[in-house]
Order: C-alpha cells, then structure tokens, then sequence
C-alpha cells in the first residue's frame, strides 16, 4: 500500500497571459522528446470572463532537456462526430499567425523535471456557437501520441477562432503553494494487495491547511489522467460514489440509480438529488476503480489503476470560487489473481469450479473480495453460456459446522445485452470472474430467502457452477442474431469448489 499527495495547481491568470505572449525561448537544441518522456494533466475554466480556457501541462520526467516541436493541434466531437472549430497557433491580436513568435516557438526547450504549459481559449458567447463533447490533440515529436479529453463534467462551448498560444514555461505548475498554505489531495487504497481483476475503492481527501481551497458543495468533480494502452493519454471524468444513487432526502436509503455523467438529472427526477451530494462541502470522497481492464467491465478504455497516473480533484478557491485543480500522482501495484490458490474442487461430468480469496480473515464489515473460476474440461454434452457470461458460478456460504447459509448470486448488471444468443461454452478454456460479499446494515449480501451473515464467526464459501445444456431450438426462427437456433436445456451437472475458510472477527466500535 502506498500514500499518495501532490500539491495543486491553480487556475489563474497565468494561464490565460499564456496567450497574449511569450517568454524568451531556451537555445534550440537537444533530441526531441518521446511522448513517454513527458507527463500530461490539465486545468480548465470559464475565465476570463466571455471566455473559456483549456491548459495543457506538461512535465519532462527526464532529466535530460529535450524539444518539443510542431502544433498540438485539436480535432472536436459533438455526439459522436466530428465539429469544426477554427484553430489559430500563436495568432498575432489581428487574429493571423504571427511568424515570427512561430518561429520562435518552434524546437522548444522543456529543461530537465521542467514544466511547459499550452494554453487553448476561445469566446463563449457570441451567434454562432459550437458545442463539443470531446477533443483529440496530437503531438509529433520523437514518436506520435494523442492527448484525448473524454467524458467531461465542463462542456465547451466555443463561439469564436480557438486562440492556442504555443508553448510556454508552466508558471503555474513550477510555482508550488507555500508551506503555510499548503494543498494537498491524498489518496489512500485499501490495506490489502489488489489483484487484476477486482473493483477497488479509493478513499480521497482534500487538504488545506489554511481552507484556502475546499470542495464546491456539490458531488465531488474528480478527474483521472491515464494511459488507454495504445499511446494515448485520457483525461477523463471518474464518478464518486454516489453520483448515481438518488435520493429525496439526505436521510433516505437510496433505492433509485440512474447512470452516465451529465449534473443536470432528467426532469422526471426533479426533486431529487445525488447521495453524493447530500455530503455537502466535505473533504473526503470515496471513488472505486476497475483495478485493471481484467476486471469485469464493459467499456473499454477505462480509467483503471494499472494505468491511471493522477488522480485530480476539481475544487475551488474558498474565497474567490475561482477553480483549483488538486492532483495526486498514483502508481498501484496490480498482482496476478491466477498467483491466489484456486481451490479447484472434483471434477464432475467433466466440468468444474474454484474460488480464490485475497485473504482469509476479515472484520466484520469489510468487504470480502472472490475470484470465482470455472471451465468446460470434458463435457459430453454442449454446454450453454449467455451474452454475457452466465449463468455464471454462485458463492454457497457454509456455517462452521458446514450448513448451508445461503446463496451469493452476482448479478451483472452492467452488462445489457442485444438478445444474442446462448453460445457454447469452450472446451478447455478456464474461465474468470470477480465478485464480492459487501455489508450493509442487515449482513452481507446473499439471497433474500437466506439468513444473511450478521456476527462473527466462522465461515466456509464455495463456489458452484450449474451450467445449463444447449440445445438446437425446435421452433422455426428466421432471426439472423448470432446464437438464434439456440436455446437453453436442462442443469448438466452441479460442480463445486474446494470450501474455502473464512473468520469474521469482531469490528471496530
């Protein structure tokens, strides 16, 4: 486990000079960077006022100077497609580019650990206006690379040429906020090892010693900077937890989810409000992650901890409301789930079923992470298998003296499906999936028609598989969907892992 805490970088006037022109450039020389070499974040405002500003901070993490050459020259989406927007690179106030400051500009200098800044403003008001929803900015220098902004809370809203002022040394981002006014974000992860293929919650806390900088009073506006595994760098909006739980009141149990990223709710919604944000201007959030894309998600990319380098919270000046952008660097170390013993039980009719646990003892509370595993060894029959995976291992909780408590069912309900299908389900091929017992007031989560586990004790978890056979339809079906002459038969047979031991000891008063 590691702690996490960077300063902040504040949205002022610095970046906004950054257009109106620059600084003299180090002497031209040294290799041109690779996009590897330097580190990226952001900042963004609706400042000054009309305007709205979009700062592109980069750091050579080297410490080898290195030239940063050619435009970083955006390209814009609006629901899915392309929108033009006119740019201009380093434009003279007569709105032409200024040859001279191009020249100049050109071959910059980023020293080693030195910050250089790129700054993109544009009106937003005006008649004619163009809405953009996400933007693409390469770069060419020793290598391409792409710096994608995706999935944003803050909405551009361009009325007028896009102003870019080139490249510039990143006052804001060399000029670190003194001791007694010190700003941090930490970032804690649980005290236990993460495996690839699990969901982990983050716990962050904003830090001001003097309240200089706080949170806005609505859901947290959290941001991560990661890399999508084919060279590009997102910056992309994270939820925290409870963004999509809505509630009447702050003392409601919620009972009411909605997804995606848009502030404003449906109007059907009106009167309700985010959990999140019944939190108020706290300084702490939780957010939970996809350790990495082995994790069972259905989005790809995705923000995830094997590739996610900041972490920022967009807070804001307590004072002025102006925005305040609190980074935290974050490495996690992501371990092998196939590493966990997989307590394979007995094969029976040629399939069969394991359960892996990060751990063997918890507090009773804490979330008990499973790594559930099944496969098709030798079946003598074909075997049937969902659009999205199921039916899939359930978890049997066992009571020390081995009696059935119940039954975990791990719905997934991130997966929608099309309608497609069943399919067969491979020969020899192992297949994965993580799941979790949580806690909530009345016991960990099982089926409703079973006595949940509510005291400490010992336990015994299991996982079993019950696939069904698959079966050509009888009907007549002119549907063309993949897996169409299909249907369900009856249970093949019933495989069950080893019993796994956990204890639950007492939690914390």
């Amino acid at each position: 486990m590691k702690l996490y805490a960077v300063n902040m970088v504040v949205f002022l006037v610095f970046a906004v000079s950054a257009l109106h022109g620059q600084t003299s450039t180090p002497t031209n020389t040294g290799p041109l960077c690779k996009p590897a070499d330097i580190d990226a974040t952001f900042s963004f405002a609706d400042a000054p006022a009309g305007e709205q500003t979009i700062v592109i901070h980069l750091h050579n993490v080297t410490s080898q100077p290195c030239r940063l050459r050619g435009e970083l020259a955006p390209s814009f989406a609006v629901d899915g497609h392309g929108a033009t927007i006119e740019t201009c690179w380093l434009c003279a106030r007569d709105g032409r580019p200024d040859a001279e400051a191009i020249r100049r500009n050109n071959d910059f200098v980023i020293p080693g650990d030195g910050y250089t800044q790129v700054a993109y403003r544009w009106s937003s008001v005006g008649d004619k206006c163009q809405k953009v929803d996400w933007a693409t900015i390469g770069v060419e220098w020793d290598g391409r690379a792409n710096l994608l902004f995706q999935n944003m809370h803050w909405k551009p809203h361009v009325c007028s040429i896009m102003q870019i002022s080139g490249y510039k040394s990143d006052v804001i981002a060399a000029t670190r906020p003194t001791t007694s006014a010190e700003t941090t974000l930490k970032v804690t992860p649980p005290p236990v090892p993460i495996y690839a293929d699990e969901f982990i919650q983050l716990n962050l806390e904003l830090r001001s010693s003097q309240n200089v900088v706080g949170p806005t009073g609505r859901c947290p506006e959290l941001y991560a900077v990661y890399e999508n595994g084919s060279g590009a760098t997102r910056f992309e909006a994270i939820l925290p937890d409870g963004y999509g739980t809505l509630v009447l009141n702050a003392t409601d149990e919620p009972n009411l989810f909605i997804s995606g990223y848009s502030d404003e709710l449906p109007a059907q919604f009106k009167g309700y409000m985010r959990l999140c944000e019944t939190a108020g201007k706290r300084t702490t959030t939780t957010v939970t992650l996809p350790a990495s894309l082995e994790a069972p998600i259905h989005v790809v990319p995705q923000a995830n901890l094997n590739s996610v380098r900041h972490i920022v919270w967009r807070a804001e000046n307590s004072s002025t409301h102006e925005p305040v952008f609190v980074t935290a660097d974050v490495h996690f170390d992501i371990l092998d789930p196939d590493t966990l013993p997989q307590n394979w039980g007995p094969q029976v009719e040629g399939i069969g079923a394991g359960l892996s646990v990060d751990k063997t003892t918890f507090t009773l509370g804490e979330t008990i992470p499973l790594h559930l595993r099944w496969e098709n060894f030798s079946a003598s029959k074909k075997l049937g298998v969902g659009e999205c995976g199921g039916p899939q291992p359930r978890v049997e909780i066992q009571d020390a003296l081995h009696r059935v408590l119940g039954t975990l069912i791990d719905y997934d309900m991130g997966c929608m499906g099309h309608g497609w299908g069943p399919f067969s389900v491979e020969l020899g091929k192992q297949h994965s999936n993580f799941a979790s017992l949580r806690y909530s007031k009345m016991g960990y989560f099982i089926s409703s028609d079973a006595k949940p586990i509510t005291e400490p004790g010992v336990y015994y978890l299991l996982a079993v598989w019950s696939p069904p056979t698959l079966e050509e339809r009888t009907d007549q079906t002119e549907s063309q969907f993949p897996g169409a002459k299909y249907t369900f038969g009856e249970r093949y047979a019933t495989a069950r892992s080893l019993p796994v031991r956990i204890d639950i000891l007492p939690g914390k008063n």
